[in-house]
């Protein structure tokens, strides 16, 4: 008898190191299959998670800030959160602070747009 794992094995950190690599300078189609590879990689996988240097978590968030797409925000919020299940990179993430907002079309069509206060926090204004 023989048994087959029930998931495929794990890619080498190098598939994941390369697809954020990427991220952030590719166009908008493969940057929307890399996020969704990136998350589905990342999603319980502490050794992939820790992984993770500075320059690929910059990688990723910097990819969700320019997502308009529907589904899209979702892969990139799983992406985050799976990020920070590792404690050394929550602290990076919480550490970091907005140094500016840009208005997005649909904010724009929603007529809302960001404001960043002195403290750094972001809020959401009627136009």
């Amino acid at each position: 008898l023989s048994l087959s794992p029930a998931f495929p094995p794990v890619p080498p950190p190098s598939v994941l190191k390369a697809a954020t690599a990427v991220l952030s300078t590719s166009a908008a189609p493969l940057q929307k299959l890399l996020l969704k590879l990136v998350a589905n990689l990342l999603h319980c996988n502490p050794s992939l998670q820790s992984s993770l240097s500075p320059p690929d978590i910059y990688a990723v968030l910097n990819s969700t800030s320019s997502l308009d797409t529907l589904g899209l925000r979702e892969y990139a919020v799983l992406a985050v959160k799976a990020i920070c299940e590792d404690e050394g990179n929550a602290r990076l993430v919480e550490e970091l602070r907005a140094q500016a907002v840009e208005d997005s079309e649909s904010m724009k069509r929603a007529g809302v747009k960001a404001e960043m206060g002195e403290d750094g926090k972001v809020k959401m204004v009627k136009r």
